[in-house]
């Protein structure tokens, strides 16, 4: 893999385990599958009990407006998901992909850990 491969995927780990809300929605997309409508995903996310999205909008949920516009988008940019805009319905999750990402970033933590520790 060459360096400039490598910071995108770096970018790319960043952007998903950082932000939680884009993490919750693998998260449902894994244990309910796809394809998945917007109004499907969204009724998931803010689920009584359910990991929501707290103070995003004022009841503690998530609005559709924001997985339709920013989040759904930036995961299908990442090439995790393939999501349709215009039929507003996430089609697949890419298994691969995504467990490709989550090793860069396991790669990523052993490595902070090591400069923390000053282990090589």
């Amino acid at each position: 893999m060459n360096d400039s491969n490598s910071m995108e995927d770096r970018l790319v780990v960043s952007d998903i385990l950082v932000n939680r809300h884009r993490n919750h929605v693998l998260r449902v997309l894994q244990t309910h599958g796809t394809p998945m409508a917007l109004t499907t995903l969204s009724m998931h996310i803010d689920e009584p009990g359910g990991d929501a999205f707290e103070s995003v909008v004022p009841d503690g949920g998530c609005s559709k407006t924001q997985l339709h516009h920013q989040h759904l988008p930036k995961l299908d940019d990442t090439g995790v998901i393939t999501y349709d805009p215009s039929s507003r319905l996430v089609l697949s999750l890419d298994d691969e992909r995504l467990d490709y990402l989550l090793e860069r970033g396991e790669e990523m933590l052993e490595s902070l850990r090591r400069s923390r520790t000053g282990a090589k």
